[in-house]
């Protein structure tokens, strides 16, 4: 694929109105527990792949980088993880030069249709734009580290 194309993606109409009362709650099981609302919007989407060298972590928050794995079926979360948790965390070594990593939560496949135990995604693909980091997982995943993560000079999220 190269050049452009352009679709409609469901952002969020108001992410500090919702219509029932309630405080404001999204998650991926959207017709099950979500009291936001969507507005589409037409979003030019890029292929990228021919400026990789152009992207950066710093500057753009995200970068392009081709990094093999051994991984050959990814639906089998549960027989992979281990595998698959070192492969990225020696990728994150390599792109950001930092001493350590540390596994926030468990990997899921989100194309797997499998639903999640704990109800808070069906298994299907995504449907809207969403980040998969807030203030509040940001907090839980430093709760993780060592001593909360006062240890490290400085710290960072990063979703494969």
């Amino acid at each position: 694929m190269t050049g452009s194309v352009t679709a409609e993606l469901g952002y969020l109409d108001d992410p500090c109105k919702a219509d029932d009362g309630r405080e404001l709650h999204y998650f991926a099981d959207w017709k099950r527990t979500t009291n936001a609302r969507l507005k589409p919007r037409a979003v030019r989407i890029e292929d990228a792949r021919g400026r990789k060298d152009e992207l950066t972590l710093q500057r753009n928050g995200f970068a392009l980088h081709h990094w093999p794995t051994a991984i050959k079926d990814f639906i089998d979360t549960a027989s992979i993880s281990d595998r698959y948790v070192a492969e990225c965390e020696e990728l994150i070594r390599n792109l950001t030069g930092c001493d350590a990593t540390f596994q926030a939560g468990p990997i899921h496949c989100r194309f797997d249709n499998v639903a999640d135990p704990l109800g808070r995604y069906d298994g299907g693909t995504a449907h809207y734009v969403h980040s998969d980091y807030s203030p509040t997982s940001v907090q839980m995943a430093k709760s993780l580290l060592p001593d909360g993560g006062a240890g490290f000079a400085r710290l960072a999220v990063y979703n494969i």
